[in-house]
């Protein structure tokens, strides 16, 4: 209930994949588990809160279908579902070429909102990561490298603050939605208005964007840039693209070296 964010992850996917390979090792010298920890009266589905269980799902094309390839990459440094609604606002005012001091007032629309992400109040990095607000702000600023998001001196900046003080976010209601999907298969409607020079603009977004290779790629340069030399830079890219072949961990670490 708090309207600022804890340092705690709600969902700490890095744990998730150690503790899948650590489980998938431990197997593989037999040791054994809960074999009815996804069934039963406390099956993993019921304290989950889900309503029911595709239990076909579980063995269907294993081995030969991973969901890795299905993951959305993060085109800024934000909550992932914050994007098309800051992608919204950027294409309105880069595609009518509008001063950011000629913004009135935009608002976005998004079926996903809460009051750590409607909070406008920025006491810190947290609230800076989460801040849809600001956010857009440093969105249209456009701030390099987009780590910076979260640093002081950009987040303190008074005219990113005074930008974010006018935007603001509210539930998109469902007779507006123009289609209905699965926020796992990147289906994230947003909306944008502006109003900027006397003048309202508006723009539509219906799904998560897929970050092609080359972007995914400038990111990463832009993010490392300062922080890795470059042959270091070079060496921990090349490993991260063919990760199956680097054999030992200790090889990507050496790469995280300034």
């Amino acid at each position: 209930s708090s309207a600022h964010a804890p340092m705690t992850k709600y969902d700490h996917l890095g744990a998730m994949a150690r503790n899948g390979v650590e489980a998938a090792l431990l197997a593989q010298r037999g040791f054994t588990g809960d074999r009815n920890v996804l069934e039963g009266d406390l099956g993993f589905w019921r304290f989950a809160g889900a309503l029911g269980c595709d239990w076909d799902f579980f063995t269907r094309d294993f081995g030969s279908l991973w969901t890795v390839t299905q993951t959305w990459y993060k085109r800024y440094p934000i909550i992932l579902y914050t994007t098309p609604g800051v992608d919204a606002v950027r294409s309105i005012i880069f595609d009518h070429h509008i001063a950011l001091d000629q913004i009135e007032h935009v608002e976005i629309r998004t079926m996903r909102t809460n009051k750590v992400q409607t909070g406008k109040e920025i006491l810190g990095v947290m609230d800076a990561w989460t801040s849809y607000s600001y956010n857009v702000a440093a969105g249209l600023y456009d701030v390099f490298p987009r780590r910076a998001w979260q640093e002081p001196h950009i987040f303190q900046d008074p005219k990113l603050l005074s930008l974010a003080a006018k935007i603001d976010i509210s539930p998109l209601r469902k007779e507006d939605l123009r289609s209905v999907g699965n926020y796992w298969e990147g289906w994230c409607p947003a909306s944008a208005t502006v109003r900027a020079g006397g003048r309202t603009y508006e723009a539509w977004i219906e799904t998560l964007p897929r970050i092609e290779d080359d972007e995914l790629r400038g990111k990463y340069y832009d993010n490392v840039g300062g922080l890795l030399g470059d042959e270091n830079a070079k060496a921990l890219e090349d490993a991260c693209w063919n990760l199956t072949q680097v054999g030992q961990a200790r090889r990507v670490a050496g790469c995280l070296k300034a």
